[in-house]
């Protein structure tokens, strides 16, 4: 069916281009390209291509061939007909979804290598409504290169070569596979640094450690690779210890001078030296002042013990060849060497030897009966410092310097260090004594100022009072004043009523008894005087001469009903101007 139906389509595609267009309108075009999986790939690979065509109207029929170099490629799949070297796609799209671009993909595998061109062939091309499409061709350029092969290298050389403990001789060169190096004793074991020239070069090395006194042969092996092999030597020479195992005996026991600090563990705030020893370098150790030297001499154990020597650290003093216990005793952050006192040491007065214990190790001391038992002077240095006297207190387990230990310390020291106290303290007693009299002496002018200002307080409080009395006294008379003008105030008034144009009629009044005489020992100056205004005084003379005549005032019609009538006032003595005149004189 298959068939017939391309037979069809050849025969349909045979008859449209075999029918004369006489259609005037200009004709459809398309233009084909081909896309590749890869541009440039291996032999032995697969690669795809893709080849299109896109035309200005919707295909409805194609015809094209892909041509290639069949020396070069294998056909796989894709194409409707196929022969060495080209690919036919034939097809009619007889759906619905008509579209202006159609593609089709070919598999093909690389045979060779070389650069495969890619081409088309339009056969035909048809339009939806049978009218022909004219296509433009398309080529590609594929280019197959054998896939290389991997070769190992052969590089089997260093890129550097060194230890930590020394300097190489002759300088590295990656030509140069023979090297010296020299080491002290205490070396036991060499770092050796050496990197391949090749990342993919292995590096491997042997008789670097365990080495002995004398010449060791260090071997660095670089394998490619490839599997070749090079070989770099270094010749290490161990030098000799430069201690001597020296022996002695300490208390009947023999103890023998190590020759490698290796094998020792130093107490901290010690560092390696070197002491003499019967005339020998011995291995010693010595604190950060150099005054302290400390060796470590190994004991033969008895068979059947475990292990075979027992390391014992003693104080060594050079100058006498002498050892005694090591002895060291931390209390806090400084670490102390608790020593035997030197032969010319005398303790300080009051004080007598007696033995006491420190860290499970018996050590001299010196009591005084006077202090507590808890209490003893022991001879000692800090690490970093010198011999001196410490006061111990063996409850606290503390240390406590005493004094500065230089030489011998004698009756005379102490009796001069008694007496600069006593000179200390007869000077704070003198200092104390005249601070008690300046105070007992500032106390006394507190206790005047006490009374000075008291006094001045009585003072100060005695004259406000006088202040008062004489302010109240002053009040009452101006009080005194301000009434008389008061009543002067009514009695002109009054005045004011009388001197108006009314006329007066005197009746016969009453008699009454005339004013007593003035006192003569009342001084007319007692009172203030009351001037009367004009009109008044004529009543008043009259009246003084006439004493039994007393004037009636008539009374006054006044227009107003509610007009008050003025206020009675007390009777003032009339000032005559007789008196007035004496008044000035």
């Amino acid at each position: 069916m298959k068939k017939t139906l391309k037979i069809l389509i050849c025969v349909l595609l045979t008859v449209a281009l075999s029918i004369p267009l006489t259609v005037t309108a200009s004709a459809a075009s398309a233009k084909a390209s081909i896309s590749l999986s890869a541009s440039k790939v291996y032999t032995d690979k697969q690669v795809k291509v893709t080849v299109s065509y896109t035309a200005d109207t919707n295909i409805g029929a194609w015809d094209f061939t892909l041509n290639y170099d069949p020396s070069l490629l294998q056909y796989v799949s894709g194409a409707d007909k196929h022969t060495a070297g080209s690919c036919r796609i034939i097809n009619v799209n007889m759906g619905t979804d008509k579209s202006k671009t159609v593609s089709f993909t070919v598999t093909f595998n690389t045979l060779a290598a070389g650069d495969v061109e890619f081409t088309t062939s339009t056969n035909g091309l048809v339009a939806e409504d049978s009218a022909n499409i004219t296509a433009t061709e398309a080529s590609a350029i594929l280019k197959i290169t054998k896939e290389p092969v991997y070769v190992p290298s052969g590089v089997n050389t260093l890129s550097e070569l060194s230890v930590e403990e020394g300097k190489l001789s002759p300088a590295f060169a990656a030509g140069t596979n023979e090297y010296t190096l020299s080491v002290d004793y205490p070396v036991k074991k060499i770092t050796v640094n050496a990197p391949a020239t090749h990342k993919l070069a292995s590096v491997s090395v042997k008789g670097d450690d365990e080495l002995e006194v004398g010449e060791n042969t260090v071997t660095i092996t670089v394998k490619a690779e490839n599997g070749s092999k090079n070989t770099y030597t270094i010749t290490v020479t161990r030098n000799e210890s430069p201690y001597t195992a020296e022996t002695t005996t300490i208390d009947g026991i023999e103890y023998t001078f190590p020759i490698d600090e290796s094998t020792v563990t130093v107490p901290e705030g010690f560092a390696i030296s070197k002491a003499k020893f019967n005339g020998s370098d011995v291995l010693a150790f010595k604190n950060l002042t150099g005054l302290i030297t400390i060796v470590a001499l190994d004991k033969q154990l008895p068979d059947g013990e475990e292990g075979d020597k027992e390391t014992v650290w003693f104080v060594y003093h050079e100058a006498t060849g002498t050892f005694e216990p090591f002895v060291s005793y931390s209390p806090g952050s400084m670490s102390y060497v608790i020593l035997t006192p030197p032969e010319e040491f005398t303790p300080p007065e009051g004080y007598y030897e007696e033995h006491t214990s420190i860290g499970n190790k018996n050590i001299i001391a010196y009591k005084n009966s006077l202090f507590d038992e808890r209490f003893s002077l022991i001879y000692a240095a800090p690490v970093n410092g010198e011999a001196g006297i410490y006061v111990y207190d063996s409850l606290d387990n503390t240390l406590q310097f005493y004094m500065t230990y230089e030489g011998q310390p004698t009756k005379k020291t102490v009796d001069d260090l008694n007496a600069k106290m006593e000179s200390i303290i007869a000077e704070k007693d003198g200092i104390i004594d005249s601070v008690t009299a300046d105070r007992d002496a500032l106390s006394k002018d507190k206790e005047l100022y006490g009374i000075i200002i008291l006094a001045s307080f009585a003072v100060i409080l005695l004259l406000l009072i006088i202040l008062i009395i004489v302010a109240v006294r002053k009040g009452k008379k101006k009080n005194k004043y301000y009434n008389d003008y008061d009543e002067f105030e009514d009695e002109t008034k009054l005045n004011d009523i009388f001197t108006e144009e009314i006329p007066v009629t005197f009746e016969p009044a009453v008699t009454h008894k005339p004013d007593p005489e003035p006192d003569p020992e009342v001084s007319p100056y007692d009172e203030e005087p009351i001037v009367l205004p004009k009109g008044i005084e004529e009543i008043a003379r009259e009246l003084v001469e006439e004493p039994n005549v007393e004037p009636r005032i008539p009374e006054k019609k006044v227009s107003t009903p509610t007009a008050r009538p003025p206020r009675r006032r007390k009777p003032t003595r009339a000032i005559l101007p007789e008196d007035r005149e004496r008044n000035r004189k």
